[in-house]
């Protein structure tokens, strides 16, 4: 570690996003760089800094910062560069000499405290002494709040969003109530503030921080477990204790909560229960959305669909089932209707007959799903195009507003709807997505109930259901098999209970038992980086895609993806990469993006280019630029740009969690039956696993573990009420 004092000579390189800088300190022992995030940096600042000392192979000796603090100039030459730098408006080097000449040591004290005396420098009137007043009054409110903004150890990036919002006030709404930084600096979350508050000795049980600690349950509820809301008495227990207070000191400030529309209490079976105000009102508009639907005037009366669906019948060389064809017929005549089943139920064929009546009819329809690769599939299956719901809405982000193309003011020009994977939709998609259908249009919605519930809030697909007011087709008998099959039988198998078929010869079903933990692990990476692709003649990162039910543990995903990082993608003289935090990003390393970024900019061809890329997209790192911490990523034929800030949105996906490959399709899955959480191993988890595989599925491991997934059917109900709306609403 060294420590030295200088003044900044010149400042090399910053990055406003990230504060990275490199500039050139002047010290006694002459010119030194330094490299390192800084809140607040000009030419002139006099730094003490800490760090440690490296060399670097192309720019030479350079302090890492660790450390640092500005110091205000004291002597007459170091107060003359200070004021010559520019960082005071209306105070160049000359008018800082004179300046200097005339006020010496005492500058910065007329500056600060009697400013009016510089009239009597020649050539500043009223008029540019109050511009150089506000000047220097910004500069000293800049340096006063990163001083103070660096005792709560935010990071650079936080403290830089603090002060851009607050500007001199910085500490006074910090010292006031540190708990409003939650709602009004982007990434900073209850566990930061409450370290802010202890800080500055705000008592644990300040009204607003059990204020901001309701807030922070519920959202951790409707984050981590997806619900819509909390039992009364079993919230205000949990928030007790995670704010460390008396559950009564919760029950008072729920009320003011109420009164400010943050928080709703109702009442459901006769028990209280609490939502988040927001989470409420979605719930309620998609229900009311969905009656309207419903029961609006049916515009597609008066079509023999009987004639139709035999005219379909002879153009693909097929007969329905009764099943199929009360589908079919259902779809056309209700404006809202449920399409579900498992795997080879014939839910597709169903789809490609509404779609072909539906060209006969001349309407107007559009296909979407709520991923990339579901709408990739859908394409496929029915040979239209299809797109993930946020594009079809125009999701983007505007200063940190979500903005939508088109809405209730700008409905989609459709006829019809047809929507795949609805399992996976959240309460907030679905909401946005109903917003945006006509009210005279038709809408279906496919999929499969039996799959896990969406990664966002809520349980829409089966509340839909479950309400029995929203008229639903369920398939039960199996149509495609494949060429003998297992995958599809097993599939139903495991949902019923039952063990599966394993390890026929010729088949496309597969167990390899082991002995433990390590030796699943060691299997798992020798199957994906040899014995699956040379067997299948298969590429071992494009075709075999590896998915388990949690992301820790020997067999989880962390490990996993850098067991098969090195094995499929090992570090090369010729291939560039970078660190970020634990891991490291190769060129040629298959990446997933983990969050919704509307204004990433995807570009093909010259006229090919579209916006967005989303939470479970997968893509293949095709450039590294080391020195910028930036990425080109390959999704499909499209590359999107990515900064060093957003890197931060990927993760490796040589293995992902069987809840993110919910929509996907891949010609080979392998999963480990390895230890797991017992709230992971259940049997729909394992059932949404393997009907991902598309040509074979292999389950390495425990064969105890399968059973016991297999008949663990107790996974955790969330709490939604978009079904008892429903109910309630419908008349």
């Amino acid at each position: 570690m060294i420590e030295t004092k200088g003044t900044v000579e010149d400042i090399i390189y910053r990055n406003q996003e990230n504060l990275y800088t490199v500039f050139t300190l002047d010290t006694e022992d002459g010119y030194v760089t330094v490299v390192g995030k800084i809140l607040d940096l000009n030419k002139g600042d006099i730094l003490s800094v800490s760090g440690d000392l490296v060399f670097h192979k192309d720019y030479g000796e350079q302090i890492q910062l660790k450390t640092y603090e500005k110091i205000m100039p004291s002597s007459v030459s170091q107060i003359e560069k200070y004021l010559s730098s520019g960082i005071i408006s209306n105070i160049g080097p000359k008018r800082a000499k004179q300046i200097v000449d005339r006020f010496a040591e005492d500058t910065l004290d007329i500056m600060s405290d009697n400013p009016e005396k510089l009239l009597e420098i020649p050539g500043i009137g009223k008029a540019t002494l109050k511009k150089i007043i506000e000047s220097f009054e910004a500069a000293q409110s800049s340096r006063q709040s990163a001083l103070y903004l660096q005792k709560f150890e935010l990071g650079p990036k936080l403290s830089s969003d603090i002060y851009a919002k607050y500007k001199e006030k910085t500490r006074e709404v910090i010292e006031e109530n540190p708990y409003q930084l939650i709602d009004d600096i982007r990434g900073l979350g209850f566990n930061t503030a409450d370290k802010m508050a202890k800080v500055i000795g705000i008592g644990h049980d300040s009204e607003f921080r059990i204020r901001a600690g309701i807030i922070f349950v519920l959202a951790q509820a409707e984050a981590k477990d997806g619900d819509c809301f909390l039992y009364y008495d079993d919230f205000l227990t949990q928030a007790a204790k995670t704010l460390n207070v008396d559950p009564k000191q919760v029950d008072e400030q729920n009320s003011f909560l109420v009164f400010n529309n943050r928080v709703k209490i109702n009442e459901l079976d006769g028990r209280q229960i609490i939502y988040l105000r927001m989470v409420y009102d979605t719930e309620l508009s998609i229900s009311q959305n969905l009656l309207s639907l419903l029961n609006s005037t049916k515009k597609f009366d008066g079509f023999d669909l009987d004639y139709e669906i035999e005219n379909v019948e002879k153009l693909e060389g097929i007969e329905y089932s009764e099943s199929q064809k009360k589908a079919i017929k259902t779809a056309l005549e209700e404006k809202l209707m449920i399409i579900t089943g498992g795997p080879g139920t014939g839910k597709t064929t169903i789809i490609k007959a509404i779609i072909m009546i539906a060209k006969n009819l001349r309407l107007k329809f559009t296909l979407c799903a709520p991923t990339g690769r579901a709408a990739k599939r859908m394409e496929e299956s029915t040979g239209q195009e299809s797109s993930t719901i946020h594009r079809l809405l125009g999701y983007k982000s505007f200063s940190e507003e979500l903005l939508l193309d088109f809405n209730e003011e700008n409905p989609l020009d459709a006829d019809l709807v047809i929507v795949d994977e609805v399992s996976m939709v959240d309460i907030y998609l679905m909401n946005n997505l109903l917003k945006a259908i006509k009210k005279d249009a038709m809408l279906i919605f496919v999929g499969d109930a039996d799959q896990l519930p969406s990664v966002g809030p809520g349980n829409v697909l089966n509340d839909m259901i479950d309400s029995g007011v929203i008229p639903t087709i369920k398939l039960d008998t199996i149509f495609r098999q494949g060429e003998g099959s297992n995958i599809t039988k097993n599939a139903h198998l495991i949902n019923q209970g039952k063990q599966p078929i394993l390890n026929e010869a010729n088949k496309d079903f597969f167990f390899l038992q082991t002995r433990n933990d390590s030796e699943t692990l060691e299997t798992l990476v020798d199957l994906v980086s040899k014995r699956l692709p040379d067997h299948y003649n298969l590429h071992p990162t494009e075709d075999i895609q590896v998915l388990t039910p949690s992301r820790r543990g020997l067999c989880g995903v962390e490990s996993i993806n850098e067991r098969l990082q090195r094995e499929l993608n090992p570090p090369e003289f010729n291939k560039l990469e970078f660190k970020m935090r634990e891991k490291t990003f190769r060129d040629g390393d298959k990446v997933m993006q983990t969050k919704n970024n509307y204004e990433i900019e995807l570009k093909g061809g010259i006229f090919d280019s579209v916006k967005g890329v989303f939470n479970g997209d997968i893509g293949y790192i095709k450039n590294v630029y080391p020195a910028t911490r930036n990425l080109e990523i390959d999704y499909d034929g499209r590359t999107a740009k990515y900064t060093y800030k957003e890197a931060d949105e990927i993760t490796h996906a040589y293995c992902t969690t069987i809840h993110k490959s919910q929509g996907s399709e891949f010609p080979i899955v392998v999963i480990p039956m390895a230890s797991t959480p017992y709230m992971l191993l259940t049997r729909n988890i394992l059932y949404t696993g393997i009907t991902r595989g598309k040509s074979v599925v292999v389950l390495v491991g425990s064969l105890d573990i399968m059973r016991r997934m297999i008949g663990n059917t107790n996974e955790r109900k969330r709490n939604s009420t978009l079904d008892h709306h429903l109910k309630k609403y419908n008349i």
